[in-house]
């Protein structure tokens, strides 16, 4: 059988230098993902969740407007085996809040605009607007651990 994060790398080495997504800038340019690029992000954004000592099967909650990094917190998120828990944006707190304790998703990945919003914050938070930084201390830890 197979699953999205599978069906996700495949179309990754079939496609690599083709476009994968195209977002808006708010300069009114056109900001371009390859599949290849797309990869390398949902690769070092789930080595980042493992080092948060996540588990198959614990879930995550994304609470954030479409964007790129949305996919890459997607896509990362299953390739570690969690659940994610899609929330529409406009979702009001004492829903979230429920959903928490329902599902009992243990981060929240928002912006910090929303998350500084809520009047109680019981989740552990990752900025879905700094992802590309996330990403890059990803990727100098990867690199220190070689050199070391």
């Amino acid at each position: 059988m197979s699953t999205i994060p599978f069906l996700f790398m495949r179309s990754a080495d079939n496609f690599g230098s083709r476009p994968a997504l195209l977002e808006p800038r708010s300069d009114n340019t056109i900001a371009t993902l390859t599949y290849q690029e797309l990869r390398e992000r949902v690769q070092q954004f789930a080595g980042y969740l493992q080092q948060q000592n996540v588990t198959k099967g614990q879930r995550i909650m994304i609470w954030s407007s479409s964007c790129s990094n949305w996919l890459v917190a997607y896509f990362g998120s299953l390739l570690v085996g969690l659940v994610v828990v899609p929330l529409d944006v406009n979702t009001k707190e004492d829903f979230l809040q429920r959903l928490v304790e329902i599902t009992e998703a243990t981060f929240l990945i928002t912006t910090q605009k929303n998350y500084t919003s809520l009047k109680s914050n019981s989740l552990p938070f990752i900025d879905i607007d700094a992802l590309p930084g996330v990403i890059l201390l990803q990727l100098n830890y990867q690199k220190l651990k070689k050199m070391i």
